[in-house]
This record gives C-alpha cells, structure tokens and sequence, in this order.
C-alpha cells in the first residue's frame, strides 16, 4: 500500500476534522483518521459517532487504505518543509511517512489501526439541490441559536424548504433561502457548522431517516458532513413575528457603516451593553446608556418614518448584530417600548429581538435634545425620503406590553390571560426601576385567553432532565476513574510478576 497526498491540501482537511474527530475519547479509534485511496481520489475520514466527515481530495494517487492518530500526524506535517506532497507506505505494523525539507527526508512512522476496528458508518445516499449561498445562511443563523442545555431543540437550527431559522427566545432571525428540504427539520449547532471553511463553501442539504434515526447530509465539492438530526419538535416561531408595525426606519449603506462603527464606541458600564434609540421626526439618535449624562450620541442621517416618537433600551450587541447581517429597516409598535423589534433585510430576511427593561422615557427625550456627538468618520450622507404610512394596531403582540409577562422565554405554549386594559394597568405598576437591574426581555407567543396549565410541569420537567445530565456527567467521571484505577493495578501486577520471574532466573543462574 502506497498512497501520495498533496500536503497543503491534507493539513487544510486535517484541520476540519479536528472540528469532528474527538481527542478524548475512550475509544482510541474515534481518535483518529481514515485515509483511503480510491479511483475518486483520497478521502480523509473522521468520526465521533455522532457526526461523520469525509475530505475529497484531488490530486493525490495510491490505493488502499490506513487509519492512524489525527494529533500525531497533525503534529508531524507541522514541520514544514519545502515538498508539494506526502508519502505513506505500509512497512508491517507501521505506516511509513515521508517528505522533504530543503532536500532532507522528513520520516516518521505511525502506529496503525486494523481497519477492521473502524466502526460501521451511516450513509445519508440522498443528494438535495445545490445552493450558492445555503451552508453561509446556516453559519449566519447559528449565533441565534440558544446554549441554553435544557432546551436542546433550541440549541439547534432549523431548517425549512425556503429558510433557516434559529432563536434563543431573545432573538430570531429568519434567513430566506431555497434548501429543497420537503419536511422542516432541526439540526444541531456543532463547530464544524460554526466554521469558516463551511460558511465559503456552496453544495447541498438532504434528509434521510437511517436505521430509525433521522440523519443529515451537507456536501460540498470538497467535503461531505452527516450528523444525526435533532430530536423534537422546533417551537411555532411564527407567532412571535409581528404582523403590523406603526414606524419605521430605513437606513442607508453609509448610515449602517457609520453605526456599525460608532456604536462600539459608545460608554456601556453595565453587563447588559444597554444603549438607548430615540427617533421622531426630528431625527434619530443613538444615545449611550452608560454615563449620567448619556452625552455620547450618534445622529443618523436617515429619517424616521411615524406618527409616534420611539424610545427604547436596547442590547447594542444585538443591533449591531442586526446590521453586520445587512438588515436595513427597523420597526416600531406605536409607543410600545417592550414590543419586539423587527428588523428586515434583503429577500424578506428578518431578525427580530427584544428591548431591554428600566427604561426612563423621560431621561431619553431629555438627554436627545442635549448637544453631544461621537466623531465617527463618515462617507458621503444621505437621507432617506419620508412615507406616509397608516398606523395599524398589532393585537396579536398587545400583550408583550405588559413587562412582567414578556420576560418568560419564547414558548408557544404560553398564553396571555389578560385583556389589554388590564395589562396597560399592570404596566404601570410592574415598571421596574432604572435602579434596578435590567434584564432582557423574551418571545412571548399570545394566542387567546386561556392558561396553559402544562406549563409549571414542562418546567419541572426540563429542570429534572438538567439534574439527570448532572447525575450522568458525574457517573462518566466515576467510571472513567475506575477504569484507570483497574489499569493502574493490573501494571502494578504485571511489573510484579515480571520482578519475581527475573528474580527466579537470577536465582537458579547463581545456584542459590
């Protein structure tokens, strides 16, 4: 068996396996990497049982096939050197690998694995329609997705035949594109997903169910990727989309690279990141929330387009997020300062998030009308024209006024169970202080009058399966320790026996 890899291209692959490949494994195996030789090309493989990837390489020639440890022979092609290609030869027990540095032969050999010992893989044979920009819209989608364990399904993405989908009940962005997925399926956040060389790369999602268990495939001209689909079923997002909206702004590409640059610089002193928004028909002021003063400010050029003023505490990371993500109009529910906030993009893209509570309206007119400005470089400016548009009331999102409520998390299980006179009573009382420690609002879904009388339980429920993991994580732990202990003794034993075999022999050579 003799095999030749070009060597940039197997340190790139290498590098994306160790996304997948585990490096503490009780199993050695899953430690390390199956390199193959076919009449395709050289296919690299890496498993954790849970996800699969296989490296197509071009370029390389050979046949046969080896296994051998991912970090050894990461850490052997760190040398360097000035060869275009790696050699590997089976010498026996060994694989023998080889390149050059300035003319210097460059061995090492690697302890193999029977090939027999590599475990049985899972195909995915179905191949979806190629997307240009299909694996950059998940990678996009996956800061959204929640790292909340308890709500596994959370932490995953969603995958719609036109759309990738991700929330954390704070925020939800929904990004448009054609996946040629028939059934919405949500597939879990992993780094291979996380990655850059995913987000650049174009190919193919397909869905199949394998041995019972559903499994995804994503393939690329360089690469082909299958993990196991998440298990449940991904909340009713659709609820907590507003349907009407009474202001808005539609921001220019120079007013998005200004803020984009000057709202890092604005004084945010609390965990929160909390900067204010103040717009009316004057203007629109970014304003920071972190000094007593809040005399930095960023003026926008664009107008706001309502019949309301708009002042609102926002979490900066979650605009400027908005904004990196190319989204352009903002909307606003008519003087509703704990309403989600709409932002839409190109294509109907939408990225929705939550105010922050502690808001002293008064405090942010005020402080909008005082002289004071950050120096950000700007382009050229430019404004955008003013709309007439009529106000419509949203009654679906009338009950996210009410700031007691709208901080439980997006769950579309939950109900409101007051009418909206009385949630504009409890407002005023529930209005918390800006003393107080602001927290972040969530999703909340209102769809009639009715409690959900399940929802104490699923709570309970989700908060059992926590200390469950707990108890698991801990057993691992104990059993892990146990094996090395076991291990420990039987070479303590094995260096005992061989202390008294030597003894003996030296025993019977002196006549003793």
């Amino acid at each position: 068996m003799k095999i030749t890899i070009p060597k940039k291209e197997l340190k790139e692959a290498l590098i994306n396996l160790s996304k997948v490949v585990s490096g503490n494994a009780a199993l050695p195996i899953i430690n390390a990497v199956k390199i193959s030789g076919t009449k395709d090309g050289i296919r690299v493989t890496g498993t954790n049982l849970e996800q699969t990837l296989v490296c197509k390489i071009s370029g390389g020639d050979g046949g046969g096939a080896f296994i051998v440890n991912l970090k050894e022979l990461k850490d052997y092609l760190k040398q360097g050197g000035t060869s275009t290609t790696v050699q590997f030869e089976d010498v026996g027990k060994k694989i023998a690998g080889l390149f050059y540095a300035d003319n210097i032969p460059v061995i090492k050999q690697f302890a193999q694995f029977p090939l027999d010992e590599w475990p049985e893989l899972q195909e995915v044979y179905n191949k979806g329609i190629k997307s240009d920009t299909l694996f950059s819209k998940i990678n996009q989608a996956v800061p959204s997705a929640s790292k909340d364990s308890t709500r596994k399904v959370l932490q995953s993405v969603l995958i719609e035949s036109d759309a990738v989908i991700a929330t954390n009940g704070k925020e939800l962005v929904k990004l448009n594109c054609l996946t040629g997925i028939k059934e919405s399926t949500p597939i879990p956040v992993t780094k291979f997903l996380q990655s850059a060389s995913f987000a650049k790369s174009s190919g193919s999602i397909a869905v199949q169910e394998v041995n019972g268990v559903m499994q995804c495939r994503l393939e690329s001209d360089k690469w082909i990727y299958t993990t196991k689909c998440v298990d449940g079923t991904y909340p009713n997002y659709r609820q907590v989309i507003p349907k009407n909206s009474s202001g808005y702004i539609n921001l220019s590409d120079n007013d998005i690279e200004y803020l984009k640059k000057g709202i890092p610089l604005l004084d945010c002193s609390d965990e929160l990141q909390s900067i204010y928004l103040y717009a009316d028909h004057l203007g629109i002021k970014i304003l920071s929330a972190g000094s007593e003063s809040m005399g930095n400010t960023l003026n926008v050029n664009s107008a706001y387009l309502g019949l309301k003023h708009v002042a609102v505490s926002l979490d900066r990371n979650l605009i400027l997020r908005a904004l990196q993500l190319g989204f352009h109009r903002f909307e606003f529910m008519d003087g509703d300062c704990f309403a989600p906030i709409t932002a839409k993009g190109n294509k109907g893209d939408l990225f929705i998030f939550m105010p922050l509570q502690g808001i002293d309206t008064e405090k942010i007119i005020k402080a909008a009308n005082t002289k004071g400005s950050i120096h950000v470089e700007r382009q050229e400016k430019s404004s955008c024209e003013r709309e007439k548009i009529q106000p419509k009331e949203n009654n679906n999102m009338k009950g996210s006024r009410n700031a007691k409520q709208v901080t439980r998390r997006f769950d579309p299980t939950v109900r409101a169970s007051s009418s909206v006179s009385t949630i504009k009573q409890k407002e005023k009382k529930s209005m918390p202080d800006e003393t107080q420690n602001r927290k972040p609002l969530a999703f909340k879904v209102i769809e009639g009058i009715e409690p959900n009388s399940f929802e104490e339980l699923l709570s309970c429920i989700m908060e059992v399966r926590g200390k469950a993991k707990e108890v698991f994580d801990m057993t691992g732990n104990l059993s892990k320790k146990v094996k090395d202990a076991q291990k420990a003794q039987k070479a303590k034993e094995r260096e005992f026996k061989q202390t008294k075999d030597l003894l003996g022999k030296l025993k019977k050579v002196s006549g003793f």
